[in-house]
This record gives structure tokens, C-alpha cells and sequence, in this order.
């Protein structure tokens, strides 16, 4: 069965989170931690998410390592996101936590071309 795209770049996010989950098994925010060496900071889309998209920040207070618990839900850790306008780079309200870590219909995308690495708060010294 052929899924509809709304758009050609949703199609190419499939394809490149397909790329990353071996036969294109859906997987849950948790095993896509774990596919990323074990690290945090890697990017997703819900399927619901028209425009959105959400950078992991943290999941168990954990940026990298192994997560706390039993695979495949570890104890229902926490995970902490940011969330972004994927066209815009716009910071929008996705969070802080995401509420279904167990969902399976996230998927993961390649890091927006307008990410410039962690954004400071307006009036930050820079270094």
C-alpha cells in the first residue's frame, strides 16, 4: 500500500529515517536513542506533524550513555525536546517533554540545513 505525501519532502524524510531504521520498522523514541551510538540530539518528525519538528534534548536526563531500565519502554524515562518550524527554524512550543515517548510513529530526520547548533538565550554573552 502506497502512503499519500502531502508534500516531496515528506517523502524524502521517510525515506532517509527508512534508511536509518533497518526495513523500515517503526520504533520508538527509545530504540532511535539507541541506534544513535546511544545519544541524544538527533532529530525527529511526528507523523502528525505537518511543519514541526523536534530536536531530542535529553531522555532520562541523559544526553549519551545507557538509558535507565528494561528495554523496549526503559522505565518510561523522560524525554526532553525542542521544537522548531522544520521550514523556518522558528522555535515553537513542542514540550518540553513529549508526552508519548512509546509512540511509534515518530520517525528520524536529517538535521535541518537552518540548525546552527544550541540556541542561547536572547542576551547571551558570546564568547
Amino acid at each position: 500500500m502506497k502512503e499519500a505525501w502531502n508534500n516531496p519532502s515528506d517523502a524524502a524524510r521517510s525515506r532517509r529515517a527508512d534508511r536509518f531504521t533497518p526495513g523500515a520498522i517503526t520504533v520508538t523514541i527509545y530504540s532511535m536513542y539507541v541506534q544513535n551510538g546511544h545519544r541524544a540530539g538527533f532529530w525527529v518528525q511526528h507523523r502528525t506533524w505537518t511543519s514541526n519538528c523536534a530536536r531530542v534534548k535529553s531522555i532520562g536526563g541523559q544526553q549519551s550513555g545507557k538509558l535507565p531500565g528494561d528495554p523496549p519502554l526503559y522505565g518510561n524515562a523522560e524525554v526532553l525536546i525542542q521544537g522548531f518550524d522544520v521550514r523556518s527554524g522558528r522555535p515553537i512550543q513542542l514540550g518540553p517533554r513529549l508526552e508519548m515517548p512509546e509512540d511509534r510513529n515518530y520517525v528520524i530526520i536529517a538535521e535541518p540545513g537552518w540548525y546552527r547548533g544550541t540556541t542561547e538565550p536572547s542576551g547571551a554573552a558570546k564568547q
